[in-house]
């Protein structure tokens, strides 16, 4: 299948999924939100939210139009409310006729470990096969949900997930028996206590710390975990450690490269879900090539002090001293990283050309170039400035 049969085909499928969870919308607007949104899912956020355009909308009949006359616009739990004129035979305010759904949860006044939450449709049919479903935070998948439950197939409806650990949820509203894209989602919703992180970087380590008066009834099993940011599985860490009574743990090393990363608190008892987590945070770009000196004498020893933090280090990494504006292929001088002398992590060290090595030198301006070997293939990452001068006699 070409690229264009192939576009048209999946097109045709996310249509599809469209018009069974909008039956009553007419299919050419649900062409138009795909079109626009590009993705189902995005489709679905602007029909939602009554993205469509007021000339692509179709005109009801006002006789049969019963809409209130204060509707929440919200899809979570803080809510914006807006008053229109009401209808008249000859005039529709084009904001009557939009899709408007609304979820909201929070924690009961009763029961700190249960969540309530309570549900609205406008402008779509109503179904029993209708479901709302609890998710810990930020979870990828629909499937994978905590618990779920039918609705009663009205237009409003309230319900509650009881005997609920600590973290932050979040609800999701499915229509019509849909399994894979929610209608609709609710903001987090936190049980129990939030625990503050703090994450510092001190080289590619990070130092957290915590109010540990937050933690669980067992601290010392309650774990923190190092995640890249926009990780959905909090099963994915890059590494963890149990906390301690102290407030304070190291975790690391945060991966090369300038990807944020963040920190996130898991009580003992609560599995993955999370009860806290840091603000985003990157390893500063600190990668360095420096020659001991600028300027050395003809014959001297040529040392070459490098550190990366951006890339991998690799042991095929090489370090070339090339004539002022030459090539890349006309080294004069050249070392891999490993016939230097190494830092344990192996991201810095420190090369020495000798003055045997120099002495092959014409006086003049040269480069020092940095090549990373990243898939097989080698890339100028840096580079520095050194002198060569002829020596005194």
């Amino acid at each position: 299948m070409g690229d264009l049969d192939s576009s048209k085909y999946r097109f045709a499928m996310e249509l599809e999924a469209l018009v069974k969870q909008f039956p009553k919308i007419p299919r050419n607007l649900l062409i138009d939100a795909l079109s626009t949104a590009g993705t189902v899912d995005g489709a679905v956020r602007l029909i939602c939210s009554g993205g469509l355009s007021a000339a692509a909308r179709p005109q009801p009949d006002p006789a049969t139009l019963e809409l209130p006359l204060t509707t929440t616009l919200s899809t979570t739990t803080a809510t914006t409310e807006k008053t229109h004129p009401e209808p008249t035979p000859n005039s529709v305010h084009p904001r009557n006729i939009q899709t408007l759904i609304t979820l909201t949860g929070k924690i009961s006044s009763t029961d700190p470990h249960t969540i309530v939450y309570s549900f609205a449709l406008q402008g779509t049919e109503p179904s029993a096969k209708d479901w709302v479903g609890l998710y810990i935070h930020n979870r990828q998948y629909s499937n994978k949900y905590s618990a779920y439950q039918h609705t009663t197939g009205g237009s409003t409806g309230e319900g509650q997930f009881s005997d609920l650990v600590d973290g932050y949820y979040d609800l999701r509203l499915f229509l019509n028996g849909e399994k894979d894209v929610p209608v609709c989602r609710s903001d987090p919703v936190l049980v129990g206590e939030a625990v503050d992180l703090r994450a510092t970087l001190q080289g590619r380590n990070v130092i957290v710390s915590w109010d540990h008066s937050k933690s669980s009834s067992n601290p010392t099993r309650d774990w923190i975990g190092l995640f890249p940011v926009r990780t959905y599985s909090n099963k994915k860490y890059l590494s963890f450690a149990y906390c301690n009574d102290t407030g304070k743990v190291t975790l690391g090393p945060v991966p090369y490269g300038d990807a944020e990363h963040e920190c996130r608190y898991f009580k003992a008892t609560s599995g993955y879900c999370y009860s806290g987590k840091s603000k985003a945070f990157s390893v500063p770009n600190q990668d360095m090539i420096l020659p001991s000196a600028e300027d050395i004498t003809h014959g001297q020893n040529l040392q070459v002090h490098w550190r990366l933090t951006t890339v991998s280090p690799n042991k095929s990494d090489w370090v070339g001293v090339f004539p002022k504006g030459a090539p890349s292929t006309n080294y004069a001088l050249c070392k891999y990283t490993t016939q230097g002398t190494l830092a344990p992590l192996g991201d810095s060290g420190l090369i020495t050309f000798s003055g045997a090595e120099t002495s092959k030198l014409l006086p003049g301006s040269y480069d020092l170039r940095f090549f990373a070997a990243t898939n097989g293939t080698y890339a100028l990452h840096m580079h520095a400035s050194v002198n060569i001068k002829a020596r005194a006699f």
